[in-house]
Formats: structure tokens, C-alpha cells, sequence
């Protein structure tokens, strides 16, 4: 159930931080706040990271007013809200984010989690003590010419027409593009567990198409050197070397485009499963369909298999996340999940590049083809992470993305071993 995923995460996520938490409870709780029982507080920040309130205490539209001493709050803090989300038990999850004189604070977030009008538990970040200026000293595009001069690509997304057409087409958005825009955000510089620093930045997501990579880059609004690199694409890399068609005969749902024409679409889930054969490129707008004539897809020329394992992984993700917690797709909106086989030559990953599923052949001799059911589940479960607890994918909360994103897949695993429906949790 998707409650269970919330607090499955917001436990693993306070487990997390227990070696350097302090836990108030009882009447020192209710010193700190007369509506709380308990209170969390760890790294990085002086505000709580955890508080458990009295049902009937507090309510959402109160709670911001009612923290400000507790989170030390200055006049140039504010909460603004950007989503709300409703479970199956009734509880609904406010998240807010920070900003700071006006500017987002990057990765300053509260989630409320609130149940019969009263908030019963609250956890996230909260930036306290921010003391840097908001007026940047640099234009947008000469911080993203150092964003580029960083990065130093031979091609990017935006170059290619293809690429930009097929964006369009994802999106619906006739105006999208991969052109990187500069978000101008207050982001934390981490320092190996201690206590960031803090840089005024213009953010640029920047998608490189030759040698391909996927990063947000924070580049200082007022030095214009570059302070900080997040990769988004999000990477796996198997243990050991796949030799065997990895999941037997299974029975897959097609699409089918007239008589002795089958493709590997599945329009019965969500938004769609669809699965695309990259030939050895990495041009997402030249792919094309996996074809069969009479629907009996059992040609493993060029490791074609490896389609067959990568759709049927994407429709077991789709399954489990649907059963076991309630969640349409990805994004819990019912986005198409889109996989992208034959990715490059000899690639020896799979990844997840913000948008779509890519899997390598791998080189055979470390690795077969990187579509293992677990690999499938793992990677789509990044899209997951992207639009429900926004783990940044690096230190800690990047450790905690990949360890959550392996349980998931060896969950997505099990799940298609119970055939599915009969999953243990429910």
C-alpha cells in the first residue's frame, strides 16, 4: 500500500540519522513544542528533522507559525507548498519547500502528514541561520557557458533535432526542449558530514549527448565557478555475469498493428510499456520498434531476448508498485515507462536517464545483457524515488537511493515468483 511505502521510507530515512540524532520525547517533546510527544533533531541543521505530534494538536494551516521558534526560522524564511498527495487509509502528505528571501532553498523540504484535519507526524530539512546575498553578480548565460565549459561535450540533446522531436512527443509540450535553463536557488555545498556551506547558484540541467551524461550543475552566481554537480543519471551495475534467458516462457501482453504485425507495447497499463530497440546508438529519437510476425517472439538474433526480459521486467515494476502500493507508474500520474534496448556498443550498464529505462548489451565476457528482473525494478524504482522523496542522488541520500532501489528490485523479484497478485506484504 502506498502508506506502507511513506512510512516504510520515513523510517529507513530517520534510521538513517539515529548515530548522530538527538530524540526528545514525553515532557521534553512537549518543552519543545506543547502539541509534540516527540521530537528528532540530526545533521545537517540546528531544526528538527522528525517531530510526532498529539492527534488533534496542530493543524496545516497553523504548523509553519507554530515551528518558527522551534526551527529557528528568521523573517526571510517561508514554506510554500507544491504538492499534496492522498493515500488509501485517508492520510494525506503535504510537501513544502524551502526559500530564503524569495530564492528555493535546494532540498529544504517538509512533508506533513495529516489525517482527520490534524497533522500527526512532520519530518524533512529545514535550513536555519541562512545569511548569504540573493542578487546574483553573473548573468544566466554566462553561468551557463561555465556550466558547459565544465562539462565540455562533443554533442548535447538540444543539438539533435530528433531527440528535441521526440521530447515533444513525450511531453506533449510542442515547446520543450533540453536547452538548460538556469533556476536561480540557494543550494548546500556538503562537506563529508559536516554542517554545508551555502552558495547563491544558477541550477542548469545539462544533458550531454557524445560522451553522454546527465548532470544538474550549481554554478556560484557571484564567483561564477561551479560548486556543485549532481548526476541524474541514475546507474547500476550488475554482480555478476547473466549467461541464460533470465526469465523463461513468459506470457507478455503486445500490441498489435494489423494482421501478422506485433510490437512490444503494452497499452493495458498505465500511460503504456513500451519497449524500443536503440541498435548500438544512443539517439533516443532513432529508435524503433521490436517487431514479430505471429506474436511467438522467440528470436534471439543480436540478444533480441533482452527486450523480452526488459518488457517483462517493466510490466512486473508496474504490477508491483499497483498491488503492493497503490502507485500508477513511476510518478504515480500513469507516464508511459519506456525502456530503451541495445543501448550502445558493448555497454556494460543500464540506467535511468530522468525520463526513460536504457540497458546495455554488455561486452560478453563481464557482462551479458543488463535485463535481469531485479535490474529492471531497481532502475525504475530511481523514476519513483525522482517524484515521491526527492533523495538526492548523492552522499547519504544517494546511498539511501540505491539501497532502497535495491530492495525494490529484489521486491519487483519476489513478486513475479508469487505470480503475481499474491504479494507476502498484503
Amino acid at each position: 500500500m502506498k502508506s506502507k511505502f511513506y512510512i516504510l521510507t520515513s523510517f529507513l530515512l530517520l534510521l538513517s540519522a539515529s548515530m548522530s540524532a538527538q530524540y526528545y520525547e514525553g515532557k521534553q517533546a512537549e518543552e519543545l513544542h506543547p502539541g509534540a510527544t516527540v521530537v528528532v533533531f540530526s545533521n545537517p541543521t540546528n531544526a528538527p528533522s522528525k517531530i510526532v505530534f498529539k492527534k488533534g494538536e496542530v493543524t496545516e494551516p497553523a504548523f509553519f507559525n507554530g515551528m518558527r521558534a522551534l526551527f529557528r526560522m528568521q523573517p526571510a524564511d517561508s514554506w510554500k507548498k507544491y504538492k499534496s498527495e492522498s493515500d488509501e487509509i485517508s492520510m494525506t502528505h503535504h510537501r513544502y519547500q524551502q526559500y530564503y528571501n524569495g530564492v528555493k532553498v535546494e532540498h529544504g523540504e517538509y512533508i506533513l502528514h495529516e489525517k482527520n484535519n490534524s497533522i500527526e507526524t512532520a519530518n524533512g530539512i529545514f535550513y536555519d541561520g541562512l545569511q548569504l546575498p540573493v542578487q546574483p553578480m553573473l548573468s544566466e548565460n554566462d553561468a551557463r557557458i561555465n556550466a558547459l565549459l565544465d562539462v565540455r561535450a562533443v554533442m548535447y540533446k538540444w543539438q539533435i533535432k530528433a531527440e528535441e522531436e521526440l521530447l515533444r512527443k513525450m511531453t506533449g509540450n510542442d515547446r520543450a526542449t533540453y536547452f538548460p535553463a538556469g533556476e536561480l536557488v540557494v543550494t548546500p555545498i556538503e562537506s563529508g558530514g559536516k554542517k554545508p556551506s551555502f552558495s547563491l547558484a544558477y541550477k542548469f540541467d545539462v544533458y550531454a549527448h557524445e560522451p553522454m551524461s546527465r548532470q544538474y550543475i550549481y554554478v556560484d552566481a557571484i564567483s561564477g565557478r561551479v560548486v556543485k554537480k549532481i548526476n541524474r543519471i541514475c546507474e547500476f551495475i550488475a554482480n555478476g555475469t547473466l549467461t541464460t534467458k533470465y526469465n523463461g516462457v513468459q506470457t507478455l501482453v503486445t500490441d498489435s498493428t494489423g494482421p501478422g504485425s506485433y510490437r512490444l507495447r503494452d497499452l493495458s497499463r498505465g500511460g503504456n510499456v513500451e519497449t524500443y530497440d536503440m541498435n548500438s546508438g544512443t539517439t533516443y529519437g532513432a529508435a524503433v520498434d521490436f517487431t514479430d510476425t505471429d506474436n511467438i517472439w522467440d528470436d534471439t538474433t543480436n540478444m533480441d531476448n533482452a527486450a523480452y526480459d526488459a518488457h517483462y521486467g517493466a510490466q512486473m515494476t508496474y504490477d508491483y508498485y499497483m498491488t503492493a502500493h497503490n502507485r500508477n507508474s513511476y510518478d504515480n500520474l500513469g507516464s508511459p515507462i519506456r525502456s530503451y534496448v541495445h543501448f550502445f556498443s558493448n555497454y556494460n550498464n543500464a540506467f535511468w536517464n530522468g525520463s526513460v529505462m536504457s540497458y546495455g548489451d554488455g561486452n560478453g565476457v563481464n557482462f551479458s545483457p543488463l535485463t535481469t528482473l531485479d535490474v529492471c525494478g531497481h532502475e525504475i524504482t530511481h523514476g519513483v524515488t525522482a517524484f515521491s522523496s526527492n533523495l538526492v542522488y548523492s552522499y547519504e541520500s544517494g546511498a539511501l537511493n540505491e539501497s532502497f532501489r535495491d530492495n525494490c528490485g529484489m521486491c519487483v523479484d519476489f513478486f513475479s515468483k508469487s505470480g503475481g497478485g499474491k504479494f507476502p506484504i498484503r
